[in-house]
């Protein structure tokens, strides 16, 4: 052998292992190995060794369960587990089994998993003088066998990404067979390497937590229900000796199994072992009772998830008992469905343990399964069978909780006549807490799009689950690890990375990419983990220039690139079925979804930048960012609104959409009001010059949109707000004076002069639009009868000092005209009618209803809506919750996918209410994060002493509350220091646990001669470290900012002056 020459030996295989079989998407192999400890010897109390497979494996040593790995890898970061098999060893013999999933390589079943050409297990010690090395290393002295009996469905309809599915057959005659391991070479010399490359896996082990069983549903048997929940309803530990049903041979029994929530779990059912094999055992899985799905597994009809009259619909896991007369029964082999979960105590020697589990046949479904409901159908054969139940064991990531939300229901009334009542406590409750199961169900070795379905990272869905996460908790090991899993997906040729990653299976959704790019720029802004941002810069960069290249010439837009293999995804809604694309951007070539959300990504990404100390490359995003806004402003907003595709139809298109509009009315989408307000291009249309201008025109188009009623004005919250300083805001760490009541009372109240409104609807009207729009934006319809926002009608200020008679009497002549107009035009022309954003776009709703300022926000929070024109099943007539509320009444127990398809009732994305509460409610942000939860005017961490070292919350925080939405409010939301800032504080603390809390709370305080006062406070709470005084900008209604510090010292509290106006 050359010198210098090395080679890896650290996996083995079975040697005889072929994936050439077509009606399974892989197979198991079983790995054992025996060794012994002198019996007067002491077992090591500790012997850790690290394991990992391709592509799943179970480690079980002396029959008891003690690890599932590994977490889900690439060809770039495989990763391997650090697991400790001392506690599990005893003095004698021991054995180590290890069964290893392998999907096949060259199949397209089972995206969910991603895997290498080669199968193989690696078991090595941890440390390389261990003397237990050479008796748990990889080695020819291990023994392997492939389990023909089981494979893995390729045949169920209701599946096609997993394929994690079983069918076991017990009676088949059993050609197992037992031969060592072959230990598999790779050169690693010379610039070679493994095909996996091993990484030290980057989050915590799974929780696991026992589950019940709450019902019986439809039981088919001549056992009473009574009898089978006897058995099913309890953990068996607590069960009577004995506790078992007998099943009389030759019968056949049917029921449902139902547990508390939506629930992620291993599951294991109990039976004693048969004589003989031939019953049988089905298990359909199902998240609720529906009608007969209308494409399976897609589109699904459902109602009340706890309507048993209804079916259940799902895929099926079969086995069949194998019986102590099988050849595979022998328990010197150690089969899967005898060695799983034994409940051996620790001083239980091996052969005890062995006799233990031949008594029994139990049969677990190797991966954990998703449902809240099972099916299960027993059919016993020519010899009786004994029941002893299902152990259910919930898993998902452990995830720390630290935040908390109570309130006290009533917001504040806007008038003597508004009667809005707010969210009661027990519906922000049943919110918060449905929307942390959610999220967490939604958790496991990575973030997944629907755990029933397809268990995928897609980087859209998993911006939104970090945002939550972030709110919730002080851990972003999962964050972390997805935004590394989808930097590592990046394409070079394409400039993209892949929309879901990892998988099996490459898949590209352009936008998705750039939803990557806001994972990034969320993180850091969140963090300031200077080290873990600044090398994703380039993939970054790349993709953005992926879209650059794009740009047409003339128009100054992207183009849609319509080259095999992308998929332009925008949502799922009704009207832009099959793929979720809307048609006229298909039509015209050019999407303004893609051109808002590419501008909306360039300034965050700038923000990111000059951050990071790359200022000119920021800079040059935000010319890029100002140069596509304004191209949507031209092009894209046809005079009344933002439109899907360009404005202007093409000649053969044209009649068809005037044929359209007489008989319908125009069709919009509110995706495309709601980026245009996010990407800037709305404020181009309004005039980039005036920011009150941008505000009200966001606020005028939104409010048509989504029908919001704001004849009630509030006035300004979020993004109108100036910044400066207010002489009577006297913040102390215990005390502070009311603010004045004139002032204060405005934040609340209707303003009893809107003529500054009026002035800067004309000015941007009569200017910045003359040039370019053949009608000014004035012609966007009303909300509502009552209060229409083309025609704010208040008394001007030069109106003040004349006869009030004589005003209210050209007022009401003024309306009446106006109301006439109304009629005739809506008699000539059908009001526009606009696509509803489904649930997965709701966070983005909601942020550009706080960045348009106003009250808008507060109004469609307390559901002050109108009758809007939306053309969609998706649509949220009736307030911000109402479709969250909808849901709860049907009985869900998590957040569904969508109401179109209806396919999943579990999708993280649905969990906005956790940042809406905590970050819009009770108003905290980090300061890199502006109120719409684009990026800051200034960049992150900018011009502020210290921010380079602490960076995200610790560089400084936005403070501004919504006071009026609930009465009472007590709120937590977890900080968390950068890796590298708590080693230099020297904290060690537990990776996930918030040393670091902000406490949010406000309630009323009666005060004399002034009214009531409402009292909101703010204090920091550290049990870490010390850290330095945290900047703050406070921004409370109807008030300047005033910056400041938080501080764990002393407390901030506020008095604001509120009333009820007439």
């Amino acid at each position: 052998m050359a010198e210098g020459h090395s080679v890896d030996r650290t996996w083995m295989w079975h040697p005889h292992f072929s994936e050439h079989l077509p009606d399974t998407a892989g197979l198991f192999v079983d790995f054992r190995r025996r060794f012994d400890i002198p019996l007067d010897a002491a077992p090591p109390a500790s012997l850790k060794i690290a394991i990992t497979a391709d592509t799943r494996y179970k480690l079980s040593v002396n029959l008891r369960n003690v690890s599932y790995g590994p977490v889900k890898g690439d060809r770039l970061q495989w990763y391997s587990d650090d697991v400790d098999i001392g506690p599990f060893l005893r003095p004698g013999a021991n054995i180590i089994t290890v069964r290893v999933l392998r999907f096949f390589y060259a199949t397209r079943y089972a995206t969910s998993f991603p895997r290498l050409p080669t199968g193989g297990l690696r078991i090595t010690t941890v440390d390389s003088q261990c003397p237990w090395r050479q008796s748990v290393q990889s080695s020819s002295t291990w023994e392997c066998s492939i389990d023909d009996a089981a494979t893995l469905r390729v045949d169920e309809p209701e599946d096609d990404f997993l394929h994690i599915y079983e069918q076991v057959a017990g009676s088949v005659p059993s050609n197992r067979s037992w031969v060592r391991a072959h230990l598999l070479e790779f050169q690693t010399s010379t610039g070679n390497t493994t095909p996996w490359n091993i990484a030290a896996v980057q989050i915590p082990k799974a929780r696991c937590e026992p589950v019940h069983a709450t019902s019986v549903n439809n039981v088919q048997s001549h056992i009473p229900a009574e009898a089978w929940m006897a058995v099913l309803s309890g953990p068996q530990e607590k069960q009577q000796p004995g506790s078992k049903l007998t099943l009389e041979a030759g019968s056949t029994h049917q029921f449902d199994i139902e547990v508390a929530t939506h629930t992620t779990a291993f599951i294991k059912f109990c039976f004693d072992r048969p004589q003989i094999g031939g019953s049988k055992v089905s298990v359909r899985y199902a998240e609720s009772y529906e009608d007969k799905p209308r494409l399976v597994p897609y589109l699904r009809t459902k109602g009340d998830r706890r309507d048993t009259t209804r079916g259940l619909y799902g895929p099926e896991d079969f086995y069949e008992f194998q019986g102590l007369s099988s050849p595979s029964s022998d328990s010197s082999w150690l089969g899967p469905n005898d060695a799983s979960v034994h409940s051996s105590s620790d001083n239980e020697s091996l052969q005890t343990a062995l006799a233990a589990a031949e008594r029994e046949e139990n049969y677990e479904p190797f991966h954990w399964r998703t449902f809240r409901f099972m099916r299960v159908t027993i059919e016993v054969g020519s010899v009786e069978l004994a029941f002893r139940g299902v152990k259910i064991s919930s898993t998902c990531y452990p995830l720390k909780v630290s935040a908390c939300l109570s309130v006290a229901s009533g917001q504040l009334p806007v008038n003597k006549t508004d009667t809005t009542k707010g969210l009661s406590p027990a519906a922000v409750e049943q919110l918060w807490d449905t929307s942390i199961r959610t999220l967490n169900n939604c958790m496991h070795d990575c973030y997944e799009d629907c755990p029933f379905y397809e268990q995928l990272q897609y980087a859209m869905d998993t911006r939104s689950s970090c945002l939550f996460t972030y709110y919730l908790s002080a851990d972003d090991r999962l964050a972390r690890q997805a935004i590394t899993q989808l930097h590592n997906s990046f394409n070079p040729l394409l400039g993209l990375t892949a929309s879901r990653s990892p998988s099996h299976a490459a898949q590209h959704i352009p936008h998705f990419s750039l939803y990557w790019v806001c994972m990034l720029s969320d993180h850091f802004a969140f963090y300031g983990d200077f080290s873990f941002a600044r090398p994703m810069l380039p993939v970054a960069d790349a993709v953005l220039g992926h879209f650059d290249a794009l740009i047409d010439s003339v128009l100054g837009l992207v183009r849609v690139d319509n080259r095999p293999g992308l998929w332009h995804f925008t949502d799922w809604v009704d009207e832009w079925r099959p793929y979720g694309i809307p048609p006229d951007a298909e039509r015209t070539g050019f999407s303004t979804y893609t051109n808002c959300l590419y501008a909306f990504t360039l300034r965050r990404a700038a923000a990111m930048a000059r951050s990071l100390g790359r200022r000119g490359v920021g800079d040059e995003y935000l010319s890029r960012a100002e140069h596509i806004a304004r191209a949507v402003a031209e092009h894209c907003f046809d005079s009344a609104f933002f439109t899907d595709g360009l404005a202007a139809p093409s000649a053969g298109h044209e009649n068809e959409a005037k044929s359209s509009e007489q008989r319908l009315g125009p069709l919009y989408s509110q995706h495309n009001q709601v980026w245009a307000v996010l990407s800037g291009a709305a404020a181009v249309v309004a005039g980039t010059d005036d920011e009150e201008a941008a505000a009200v025109f966001s606020q005028k188009l939104l409010g048509a949109t989504l029908g919001i009623d704001s004849s009630s004005s509030t006035g300004s919250h979020g993004a109108s707000v100036t910044t400066g300083s207010d002489p009577g805001l006297q913040p102390s760490p215990s005390t502070s004076p009311a603010l004045s009541a004139s002032t204060i009372e405005s934040s609340f109240l209707p303003p009893s002069s809107a003529a500054s409104s009026v002035e800067l609807l004309d000015s941007f009207e009569s200017s910045a639009l003359s040039s370019r729009c053949p009608t000014p934006p004035s012609s966007l319809p009303s909300p509502s009868d009552s209060s229409s926002i083309t025609t704010i009608t208040k008394v001007s200020s030069g109106q003040q000092g004349h006869d009030v008679e004589g005003v209210m009497e050209q007022q009401q002549s003024h309306e009446k005209n106006q109301k006439s107009q109304k009629q005739q035009q809506q008699s000539a022309k059908p009001a526009p009618r606009f696509i509803a954003t489904s649930i997965s776009m709701a966070h983005y709703t909601f942020r550009a209803l706080s960045q348009a300022g106003g009250s808008l926000y507060d109004d469609y929070f307390l559901g002050r809506r109108t009758n809007a024109n939306v053309n969609s099943s998706n649509s949220t007539v009736g307030g911000m919750w109402t479709p969250w509320q909808a849901q709860l009444a049907l009985n869900l127990t998590t957040w569904e996918e969508d109401s179109v398809s209806q396919r999943s009732d579990c999708h993280a994305w649905g969990s906005t209410p956790l940042y809406e509460f905590l970050a819009e409610v009770a108003g905290l942000r980090p300061a890199g994060l502006a109120a719409g939860g684009g990026p800051s005017a200034s960049p992150v961490g900018g011009g502020v002493a210290g921010a380079a070292a602490g960076g995200g919350w610790l560089s400084g925080i936005t403070f501004q509350p919504r006071p009026r939405l609930f009465k009472k409010l007590d709120a937590s939301v977890p900080l968390r220091r950068s890796a590298a800032v708590k080693a230099m504080d020297g904290d060690q603390g537990e990776e996930g646990v918030a040393d670091l809390l902000v406490h949010i709370s406000w309630d009323d305080e009666e005060v004399l001669h002034s009214g009531t006062a409402k009292v909101v406070r703010l204090a920091l709470e550290n049990s870490g470290a010390p850290v330095a005084d945290i900047p703050l900008t406070v921004k409370l209604p109807g008030q300047p900012a005033q910056s400041m510090v938080l501080s764990t010292k002393r407390s901030l509290e506020f008095k604001l002056s509120v009333g009820v106006g007439a």
